[in-house]
């Protein structure tokens, strides 16, 4: 388990931004469970529900397989679709691959223990979201996950074409449209690259929910005593406090 980093003080926040896909939301398990019912929906046209059942699990492990071998999520569904072997697969492929997309918002969940906090942190913070998906996307997540007991829909920033994380002017953006200072900004999120590096040189905090299969490489000494990490979500309260309270573990935040 990577430990959470300790020392000095917790930094002082006023707001607490975070990314929704992998952060707040299992969107990987999301997607898989959308595939298997786009798989479902084409494979049910022949009738023989059993047979189906067992094409729809071979496929998915084909699918899980492509994935952990570093290819794309297009050439992992056409592994899939070759298990189903229809006589147009790439036609299939683009119809399966389209349907699941679609889905994909409706099977949405919380991380574990992402609600929890959420329901923590909020009347400490105002909480916010930037997320890289398109806005239509994160609206629908925003009322499915009934996030706006946790978040107003105008704090939710979908990133727009062309200025995507980790854009240090898309942070400073959103720091901007919020009214508070880039130091007083926490970008919370499993992304070093988008979530972390972004944030930190825009002048935000962060917080790097790093898995365990994560890189074992340490960024502490490139990017200094604004980093926290976090093995999960559930450690994000111990690691900040509100702006312009002292905390008692270490110095007053300047």
């Amino acid at each position: 388990m990577v430990p959470v980093r300790k020392e000095g003080a917790r930094r002082a926040a006023a707001v607490v931004c975070f990314d929704l896909s992998g952060t707040l939301v299992a969107w990987n398990a999301a997607y898989e469970a959308a595939l298997r019912e786009a798989m479902g929906e084409w494979v049910g046209r022949w009738g023989d529900e059993g047979a189906a059942e067992a094409l729809i699990e071979e496929a998915l492990l084909h699918y899980k397989k492509s994935r952990s071998r570093g290819k794309s999520k297009t050439a992992g569904i056409r592994d899939a679709v070759a298990v189903l072997q229809t006589e147009s697969s790439e036609r299939t492929a683009r119809h399966i691959a389209k349907e699941a997309r679609r889905l994909q918002p409706r099977k949405a969940a919380f991380v574990s223990g992402a609600e929890e906090t959420l329901r923590q942190l909020s009347g400490r913070y105002r909480l916010a979201i930037l997320t890289n998906l398109d806005a239509a996307t994160a609206k629908e997540l925003w009322l499915r996950l009934k996030l706006h007991r946790f978040v107003q829909e105008t704090d939710v920033f979908a990133a727009p074409a062309g200025m995507k994380k980790p854009e240090q002017r898309l942070f400073r953006a959103v720091a901007a449209a919020l009214g508070t200072p880039p130091r007083h900004c926490v970008m919370v999120g499993d992304s070093y690259r988008r979530d972390v590096v972004g944030a930190m040189r825009s002048g935000w905090q962060a917080v790097w929910i790093r898995s365990s299969n994560a890189s074992p490489a340490s960024p502490r000494s490139a990017l200094g005593r604004q980093l926290r990490i976090a093995p999960s979500i559930t450690a994000l309260p111990r690691l900040i406090r509100p702006a312009g309270r002292t905390d008692p573990t270490g110095p007053k935040d300047a």
